[in-house]
């Protein structure tokens, strides 16, 4: 006869993480959306400079990385796919917000040209492929305790990822539907040895965002280790 088991799919766990983090930061959250909104608007009038024309992350996305980072509170943050910058942005007005906290970022098509409208500090990789941005901080002896996904990672990367990623670090994955390429680092991510003891949160419903004033679609999908997750008595 079986015991007790309940089994808990992606999607549930998903409704429970981010409404946990979002009711974290719902006070905040007026001021941030505004905050964001401002800075969408500065990212945009940088998309003529680009040389490589792109999508960039949705304003639900930038909420939902907002309210990540804040509950995180990471002191080392790796971004893959800088662009116009409006997930960089997302991350680093959160950074912000905890008083602490660093971006690394790397974009392989286009340079630099971050609005300046957070005080984080962002150290840009221009021009730079993901493998020589994370082999660069391999070098540097650092650590990542958050990174954002926002690009198609390679066997070589998830291999220096698993090296550099602190105990409990997170992994933020963008446009993950489908057969799109958040789907296809998730693959790669199980496929590791190093990430057996990691589990997926699928990107948070239109339910959750709207109770907590955010209409836009979300397809950023977290990958967690599943020691974060505990019992508490309240």
């Amino acid at each position: 006869m079986p015991g007790f088991v309940v089994n808990l799919s992606a999607e549930v766990l998903s409704a429970v993480v981010w409404r946990h983090w979002l009711l974290t930061v719902e006070p905040e959250l007026p001021a941030a959306r505004a905050a964001l909104a401002e800075a969408f608007d500065a990212c945009e009038r940088t998309r003529p400079l680009m040389a490589y024309n792109t999508g960039s992350i949705s304003f639900a996305s930038a909420v939902t990385l907002y309210a990540a980072v804040r509950n995180l509170e990471p002191e080392t943050i790796f971004e893959l796919g800088t662009f116009i910058g409006k997930s960089t942005v997302a991350m680093a007005l959160a950074a912000d917000r905890n008083g602490r906290g660093r971006i690394y970022t790397c974009d392989g098509s286009n340079d630099f040209h971050l609005p300046p409208v957070a005080k984080c500090p962002v150290q840009p990789f221009p021009r730079t492929r993901s493998t020589d941005a994370l082999l660069a901080l391999a070098r540097a002896g650092e650590k990542i305790d958050f990174a954002f996904v926002d690009g198609r990672l390679s066997p070589q990367d998830v291999d220096i990822l698993s090296r550099l990623l602190s105990e409990h670090a997170v992994l933020a994955l963008d446009d993950f539907e489908g057969t799109e390429k958040g789907v296809a680092n998730v693959m790669l991510l199980r496929a590791h040895k190093a990430f057996g003891r990691h589990v997926l949160v699928h990107p948070p419903g239109p339910a959750v965002l709207a109770d907590y004033g955010t209409t836009t679609r979300c397809l950023t999908a977290l990958f967690v280790p599943v020691d974060g997750f505990r019992f508490t008595p309240q």
